[in-house]
């Protein structure tokens, strides 16, 4: 593992580390993995690669619209790596009330940036607030 880990932080490939082997991912083409992601996720909606709209007014995707996205590939390797490279964060209910966002991630990328012309609250609705690590962080 510690020759995987090296390569990995060199850039030479993608390592996710399991609690056994069999639970661990190498990824040898990271490249190729991200083309087909920001093909799929982050083309514009002209591009035929774009066969999904995941934007939505929160930036919240449910995991499992992710494992329809990418049926070819393991669902938790593909959200490690989606984690890993920054493009989203995973969702965590501190309150617990919410057992539907336990399996979501967010996207800051794909939060729509117009503003809705009507705000209704459906009977089963949350609401989300973002902490910084830091105070002198900003969104």
């Amino acid at each position: 593992t510690s020759y995987l880990t090296t390569l990995s932080d060199k850039g030479l490939i993608v390592f996710f580390p399991g609690a056994k082997p069999s639970d661990s991912w190498i990824v040898l083409r990271p490249a190729v993995l991200l083309e087909k992601i920001n093909g799929t996720l982050f083309a514009p909606a002209s591009f035929p690669e774009h066969r999904h709209s995941l934007v939505s007014n929160t930036g919240i995707i449910p995991i499992s619209k992710l494992q329809k996205i990418f049926p070819e590939y393991d669902i938790n390797m593909i959200v490690q790596f989606l984690l890993q490279l920054e493009l989203c964060q995973p969702v965590t209910d501190t309150t617990d009330a919410s057992k539907e966002l336990t399996d979501c991630v967010f996207f800051p990328s794909l939060v729509s940036n117009t503003r809705p012309s009507d705000v209704t609250i459906p009977p089963r609705s949350f609401v989300w607030k973002m902490y910084t690590s830091s105070g002198s962080e900003f969104f």
